[in-house]
């Protein structure tokens, strides 16, 4: 064999060996290509969610803000039935109070009568 003959001969060995290589070689290159695809989904989901989470961070600070309002209201109606509270005692107070006097004026009014016809009957 020439030299011609076994550069050729190991050109095509070496080909056949690496032809296989080259296959694997390819699928892998595919197979990046598909996953770097796949990567990029998930970025772009990722990026959708992110926007999701702000929507739903905001609108729970809405809710925060809105639940921070109706505590307040909440304390002032508690405050203003305590203010109802402690008016209704004062006023149940001075209604006995009054009843107390109305009991004394009737009998003082019985006094008086009482006293008015001793008196008529001593001058008469």
């Amino acid at each position: 064999m020439d030299k011609k003959e076994l550069s050729e001969m190991l050109s095509m060995l070496f080909e056949e060996k690496l032809q296989p290589m080259n296959e694997r070689l390819e699928m892998l290159e595919f197979g990046q290509k598909m996953m770097s695809e796949r990567f990029g989904k998930m970025e772009s989901g990722q990026k959708v969610m992110n926007e999701r989470f702000g929507k739903v961070e905001s609108g729970q600070r809405a809710m925060n803000e809105r639940l921070r309002k109706v505590e307040s209201g909440q304390k002032t109606v508690i405050d203003k039935l305590d203010n109802v509270s402690t008016q209704v005692a004062k006023n149940t107070e001075l209604l006995s109070s009054l009843e107390g006097m109305a009991g004394n004026v009737s009998e003082h009014d019985t006094d008086i009568k009482l006293l008015k016809k001793f008196v008529a009957k001593d001058w008469a």
